[in-house]
């Protein structure tokens, strides 16, 4: 069986998104991922967690642009905007303002 949830958190050691003939592995910075999933659910989003996922185009254009070939550790966060019953906006700001928070108030390293 496989699942589309609403809002899941990757964390495992590498990201893998693959696009137009081409393959992404930045590193997963699990720790972050997995605070910010612990407080997400805390603060009553219902979050998927996996450790294991193929990433779509919408990962693999930020791997590309943004990431380029750097080794930056990265947090993917899936929200589904592929298959009803969709998130409404105002949720997807709502969780996008909590990760804020949540990163926000750890310490800088």
């Amino acid at each position: 069986m496989k699942s589309v949830p609403t809002f899941a958190i990757l964390s495992c050691e590498d990201a893998t998104a693959a696009f137009a003939g081409r393959t992404y592995n930045p590193p997963i910075h699990q720790a972050l991922a997995e605070a910010v999933l612990e407080q997400l659910v805390a603060r009553d989003f219902d979050m998927a967690y996996s450790q294991e996922a193929d990433l779509g185009h919408s990962f693999a254009a930020i791997f590309e642009w943004v990431v380029e070939n750097r080794a930056i550790p990265v947090v993917p966060i899936f929200i589904n905007t592929y298959l009803p019953p969709l998130p409404s906006a105002r949720r997807c700001a709502a969780l996008g303002k909590a990760i804020a928070e949540i990163v926000a108030s750890r310490p800088s390293v």
